[in-house]
């Protein structure tokens, strides 16, 4: 299921038609409100504008929240009624940090959505499999959707074609492979980038920076270890820029951050 809220209160009318119109009152030294429609449905609107008074976008997204949290509820009802529920593997998770337009939090992590720092890209998940997937395990190391569905082709008993992207948690979290599933972790998004390898994470600004993080003493990315780092800062964005290379939509492009 691909749920699309929570989200942020949307448009009414299209993008082209609005910057026309918004353009032509910023010429005249104004400020023009983009209407917007609500996403979460009028009784839960009703309900969570009473808890967030003067906070219409807030409401929204929790009015949101609270009606996914029934969706989900129904889904796994129904496989509990059907006995389906020992027999089907359950991922969930987002697929990006909270969006600070309707004035979410991300806290302790740094950053939104639209963001490579953690705040934008490290989100809740959790997968069930009874009787295969250890109950009750919160496993540390670092894992990545990518490996939702190589999990999946192994459990199923099908061969993976050997390009596939991802890595079989199975073995990892029940404790059979103990080192963690990745040796790095890679992120870009249009002029950001981001390599996650062990405890080291290095950010790449757009406007060519890089900072170096310890994510195992400074979750918050407060303190930054570029100066102290030099080699390792170079090694790590070496590793980046040659993966960043090999992906095939960048192939012919130039690589927008620089060394």
């Amino acid at each position: 299921m691909a749920f699309n809220a929570p989200h942020i209160l949307i448009n009414v009318k299209k993008a082209d038609i609005l910057r026309k119109q918004y353009d032509s009152v910023a010429a005249t030294g104004k400020h023009m409100v983009i209407p917007k429609v609500h996403t979460a449905r009028p009784v839960d609107i009703e309900k969570f504008n009473a808890e967030f008074p003067g906070d219409s976008a807030r409401a929204d997204a929790v009015a949101c929240i609270y009606a996914l949290d029934q969706a989900v509820g129904r889904i796994l009802n129904k496989l509990r009624q059907t006995g389906l529920d020992k027999n089907t593997i359950i991922f969930f998770f987002a697929d990006n940090g909270a969006h600070i337009e309707n004035r979410s939090e991300n806290l302790p992590l740094r950053d939104y959505k639209w963001s490579v720092y953690e705040g934008g890209i490290r989100v809740p998940f959790f997968a069930v499999y009874p009787g295969v997937f250890p109950s009750g395990l919160e496993y540390k190391q670092p894992v990545s959707t990518l490996d939702i569905f190589s999990t999946c082709v192994a459990l199923a008993g099908v061969e993976a074609p050997p390009t596939l992207e991802g890595v079989n948690l199975t073995p990892y979290i029940q404790g059979k492979i103990r080192k963690a599933p990745h040796d790095a972790l890679y992120f870009s998004f249009q002029n950001l980038g981001a390599i996650r390898q062990d405890k080291w994470k290095l950010v790449m600004e757009s406007d060519g920076s890089k900072h170096l993080y310890d994510l195992s003493k400074d979750i918050e990315e407060l303190n930054d270890q570029a100066l102290n780092q030099p080699l390792l800062v170079k090694e790590l964005n070496a590793k980046w820029e040659t993966w960043y290379s090999q992906m095939p939509v960048n192939k012919a492009k130039s690589i927008i951050i620089q060394n």
